[in-house]
This record gives structure tokens, sequence and C-alpha cells, in this order.
């Protein structure tokens, strides 16, 4: 038997239990702990954020603190703090400040959550981040026209911006021939203190061509000098002179035309695109279309409409050219422009 009482072994046992019990709970509790993190709206770095934006932090564990001290959100040209409501759900995690005015445009904020924040005892380490409000550049003007079709082998293109804007360079504005894929060399001109800005190509464009403009923005590329970026645009357009009418017969307002006549059209190249529905002869007595047949040369550019039957005498007769994208065209795709005009037989 050692030296020990009977009283003796019961207080240390209970002390070895009570000292066991400490250290699972201690231990139950540093296991249970979760560092404390957050998810922020608008992202840092964030530009062109809305000026009515509300600023959102969503953290990953649920937490006590959250108070106009602990977020708050700072105008980083003036260094005061932004006037704003502050809440805290705690089901979704989420605190959400509110400026009570719309954030100014084109301005530097910086949002800060504090240490006061925590879960339990941990705190939420210090967290700060930045965003740039916009709006960002926005085109006010194009030219070409998006898919206009026979544009001038010797025009520029044109962009103009509802603000000056920087970044722009051979790299982000640019006309590209789409048959080589090459971009056409160009001078780059800039006016209206930066808010327009034109591509003069050094020699004419390729005829009959599809050509396409592009416009690059990023906060690297075209952007507004607060540095919010341009969103990136590129359009079509077709080059090339529009096919013509050179030669017609019955002549406009001519008359005592024989009833037998046909309608001869001779055109500047092959065209495309006529039809019953493109080319037509209308008796203006009547209204009704007539019936005739359509043929060309083997070069498509002299085209004849050949009534069925006999025009009637003394009567007045309409022949109507529509040209369109879809209608009398050149084989590159350059429109006829529509035109019409009457006779009357003998």
């Amino acid at each position: 038997m050692n030296g020990q009482s009977w009283g003796g072994r019961i207080r240390t046992a209970l002390a070895l239990s009570l000292l066991a019990t400490i250290g699972g709970v201690a231990g139950a509790t540093a296991a249970s702990a979760v560092p404390v993190t957050v998810s922020v709206s608008p992202v840092n770095g964030a530009r062109a954020v809305t000026v009515g934006s509300n600023i959102i932090a969503v953290f990953n564990t649920p937490v006590s603190g959250v108070d106009g001290q602990s977020f708050t959100l700072v105008d980083t040209v003036t260094t005061a703090l932004v006037p704003a409501a502050v809440t805290y759900n705690s089901t979704t995690r989420t605190a959400v400040l509110n400026p009570t005015a719309n954030l100014a445009s084109d301005r530097t904020y910086e949002a800060r959550l504090t240490s006061g924040i925590k879960s339990g005892n941990d705190l939420l380490p210090a967290t700060t981040w930045q965003f740039l409000t916009g709006p960002g550049p926005a085109l006010s003007y194009r030219w070409p026209a998006v898919a206009s079709t026979a544009v001038e082998p010797t025009t520029v293109a044109q962009v103009t911006f509802n603000e000056p804007v920087t970044g722009v360079t051979a790299d982000t504005f640019y006309i590209q021939n789409l048959s080589t894929g090459a971009k056409v060399p160009a001078t780059l001109v800039s006016l209206s203190s930066g808010r327009q800005w034109q591509l003069q190509p050094l020699a004419p464009l390729a005829q009959d061509t599809q050509h396409k403009v592009v416009a690059v923005g990023g906060i690297t590329a075209i952007r507004d000098i607060a540095g919010n970026p341009f969103s990136t645009v590129s359009w079509t357009f077709l080059t090339g002179w529009r096919p013509l009418l050179t030669a017609w017969s019955p002549a406009a307002d001519a008359t005592a035309v024989p009833t037998s006549s046909p309608v001869t059209l001779t055109f500047s190249e092959q065209v495309v695109g006529v039809s019953s529905t493109t080319l037509t002869l209308t008796d203006q007595t009547t209204g009704a279309l007539v019936a005739a047949t359509l043929t060309s040369n083997s070069g498509a550019t002299v085209w004849t409409l050949q009534p069925n039957a006999a025009l009637s005498s003394g009567r007045q007769y309409r022949i109507t050219l529509t040209g369109g994208a879809a209608a009398i065209r050149d084989v590159a795709g350059n429109p006829l422009a529509s035109m019409a005009w009457n006779f009357t037989t003998g």
C-alpha cells in the first residue's frame, strides 16, 4: 500500500478528470474555430462600377460587430467617409453598405472592414479594397455604318466617343480586309480633344471586298481618362461601287411606244437578284402587273422583260427596279439604287 490516503486518491482522480474535461472542451473549441474570411462586391480593382451600387460583403461564417464603424467607404479624392447605412443579415451572412446618395462618377473609392467584426473570438483581419466608378466611354457615332454596302474605297473609318479616350493605337483601332485577314495600313488621327478618332487608309481599299472595323476596349486598351474601359466593338462593311443602269428602253416619259416593245436594261456590271418581283411592269390604269418573260445575256449585264401579250394602246405603264441586299445587286453584294419611270404606248 502506498502512502496516499483514500481521500487523496479521490482528490487526485477528480483533478485528473477535471483536467481531461477542460482539455477536451478546449480541443473541441480549437477544432471548431474557422478563420473569418469575406468575399466582396464590387471586387478589388473593379472599374466602371455603377454610381448607384451598394457595397456588399459576404462572410464565410456568422459574425458580429458589423455596423457603420466597422464597415465604411472612403472617397479617395476627398478622403471623406461616404455617408451610408450599414445592415447585416445573419441568415445569409451578408453585410450591405448602402450610400445615402449616388457616388461620384469616375472616382476611386476604398471600402474598409475592420477587425471589430468577429466570429466568437476569431477576428476578421482588417480588409480594404478599391474600385472605380463609371460609366465607361460609349460610341456616339461610327463610320462606315454597320453592315453598309457600296462604301467608296477611298473612305475613312471613324469612331466618336461620348467623352475623351486614351489607349487608341494601331492595335486597338484598325480596319481588317476580311478576304486576306490583313490589317489595312492607315494613319491614325485624333480630333475633338480625343473624342473623335479616324483611320485614313494609305491607299484605296480593295473594291467589292468585305472589311471589318475593330475598336478594342480594356484597362490597357481604349478607356476614358479616369481608366474606365470601353467595351470592344466591331462591325463590317462592303466596299465597291453600286451597279449602274447605263441604258434603258423605253425611255422615261417616252410616248407612242409600240405595244409589242420589250423592256431592255443594260447595267454597268454583272447583276444578280433580278426577278419578277425586283423588275416589274405595271399597268397604271388597272394597277395590275404585266405578265412577262425575263431573260438576260450570258454576262448578266443586259436584261430583257418581254410581255407575254401586246400592251394596251394609249396606256401608261410603269417600270420598277428594286435594288437591295436581297434584290438587284452586283456579285459582291453592292445594291442597285431602286428606281422607276413611266412610258406611254402608241
